[in-house]
């Protein structure tokens, strides 16, 4: 005599438990990456002479990537959990297609959202690293970059927040783009004389036309 529950009682039962032990894997995989991935980079960073690691390290460039394992694993292995769960049609109606597909879209949207999220938080990482970085050296006096630092961050929460939004809500990216376009041609003839500013404040900079002492008459 067995035990058991069967039908789509026992296929949804069946399916939580799958996903319960994903998240567990998961969060074990996250767990495990922190306390060896993240010591072993820590020791590899002691060990070298080259300082620019350590400031990646300081700033988290390492520890952020090791929250990209788990949701990789997360990302591949919905697909496989849902398509082992069988549920017997009722009444010409399938609940794999009305339930499980969009319950598989949905799980996959929201784990790629969140490695998009941690991919942004990367690069603003990287690019906080290379500003001190670049503080270092002896042409950091003459060639300021922190405000462009601060605008390429800028530019990748703005693309990472509107890419998230576009998986989130699933609106194409190409329409969205040219309503942009457009509005950036109406910003541009309104802020022409302070976009102006900014462009010849680039270029003093980088040509070193004026320098710290210069008289201007």
């Amino acid at each position: 005599e067995t035990w058991g529950l069967t039908g789509s009682f026992g296929q949804f039962l069946h399916l939580a438990i799958m996903l319960c032990m994903l998240g567990l894997v998961c969060f074990g995989v996250d767990r495990l990456t922190r306390k060896i991935y993240v010591v072993l980079i820590k020791r590899i960073v002691k060990r070298t002479e080259n300082p620019y690691d350590d400031i990646l390290m300081e700033k988290g460039v390492f520890q952020r990537i090791a929250h990209l394992i788990p949701a990789v694993i997360a990302y591949y292995m919905l697909p496989s959990i849902i398509d082992g769960v069988y549920f017997v049609p009722i009444v010409d109606v399938d609940p794999a297609k009305v339930v499980l597909n969009p319950l598989v879209v949905f799980s996959q949207r929201a784990v790629l959202a969140y490695m998009i999220f941690v991919g942004a938080s990367i690069l603003i990482k990287v690019l906080s690293a290379l500003n001190e970085i670049f503080t270092q050296l002896d042409v950091s006096g003459r060639i300021p970059i922190k405000g462009y630092i601060q605008v390429l961050q800028f530019l990748v929460i703005l693309i990472a927040s509107i890419w998230i939004l576009s998986i989130i809500f699933h609106f194409q990216l190409k329409g969205f783009f040219a309503g942009l376009g457009a509005f950036m041609a109406v910003v541009v003839l309104v802020f022409k004389d302070t976009i102006l500013g900014l462009v010849a404040s680039i270029q003093l900079s980088v040509n070193q036309i004026v320098r710290i002492g210069d008289w201007i008459t």
